[in-house]
């Protein structure tokens, strides 16, 4: 296993070697959006954002068509409230459950190999690749109201598995229990990526990623541990502005790096299908549905290329 990771990094520094390199880091704010799937995400909920990104957009390989980028994503929202929300039981029954606030932050990479199916300069491309990333969403919820629950109705019953199911006709309560759900899997899918450039210092660029996707989630309050499918799609379109650009000969090669600022807008969603997750802490039973984690924002960023 040692030598291969050797071989692995003795390649990759070879090919990097031959690479035009330009990182940047990028400062984002907008707004997240967490609907579905839990207990409580029925209806809108928003909130504040803010991003921080480690990224190299497009650099080509040994200045041949093919190419690689890369981004390293940590973001964290603001406290969202949740009102509270009356939900289906399995069982015919109804479950009335308490208001709660949710902490939402996270990390997301991403690395992509591929190549330039149009390309007419450094700034003037088309390109087309294959992405592979991680994905590690962390949610923290407080406690409910009074922290107890109660059936207004005997018409309850207790699986062998300690799941409770709530009868026809019966109403139950829930609080929610303090409790942190992690989630952390793997994507892979394909990525577009273009650029046009507008004039000697400018250029805007854009790409799309589309990802299928498989999440571990943990709950250890609520002793749960389970896989989850889903997708994960992303848009990206900015503006870059190169003010200095330096130029030496030392003889064997000519070097230009170069100073560089982006602009530009992100969204990006992170579907889980079929979860059924109860932050109660009571395991009552419901359908299962989606937790979609999206966001929008705005970014600058500044680079150097060399």
């Amino acid at each position: 296993m040692t030598v291969n990771w050797m071989r692995f990094l003795l390649l990759f520094g070879l090919v990097m070697s031959g690479s035009s390199q330009a990182s940047e880091v990028e400062y984002g704010s907008g707004t997240m959006k967490l609907e579905g799937g839990v207990l409580g995400l029925e209806g809108d909920n928003t909130s504040r954002v803010t991003t921080y990104r480690l990224k190299e957009n497009h650099s080509n390989i040994w200045s041949t068509d093919w190419f690689y980028n890369y981004q390293l994503a940590y973001y964290t929202a603001e406290p969202m409230d949740v009102l509270g929300t009356t939900v289906d039981a399995i069982g015919g029954g109804f479950l009335d459950v308490s208001g709660t606030q949710y902490d939402v932050k996270g990390f997301d990479g991403q690395a992509s190999f591929g190549y330039n199916i149009y390309s007419e300069g450094e700034h003037d491309y088309i390109g087309l690749g294959v992405s592979l990333g991680i994905a590690a969403p962390y949610l923290e919820n407080s406690e409910g109201s009074t922290g107890s629950t109660s059936d207004s109705s005997s018409d309850s019953t207790t699986e062998s598995s300690g799941s409770t199911i709530v009868g026809a006709g019966a109403t139950a309560t829930a609080d929610f229990l303090y409790s942190t759900t992690e989630f952390f899997g793997y994507k892979v899918g394909p990525k577009l990526m273009a650029s046009k450039s507008l004039g000697k210092y400018a250029s805007v660029y854009g790409e799309v990623s589309y990802a299928w996707q498989t999440l571990r989630m943990t709950n250890n309050t609520l002793d749960l541990d389970v896989d989850v499918d889903g997708i994960y799609v992303s848009y990206d379109l900015g503006f870059r502005y190169q003010p200095i650009k330096y130029k030496y000969d030392i003889g064997i090669m000519t070097l230009e790096p170069s100073l560089f600022m982006t602009f530009g807008a992100n969204y990006s969603e992170l579907i889980m299908e079929d979860l059924a997750l109860d932050l109660s802490g009571y395991n009552y039973l419901f359908e299962g549905s989606r937790l979609k984690i999206s966001s929008t924002t705005l970014y600058m960023g500044v680079g150097y290329e060399f």
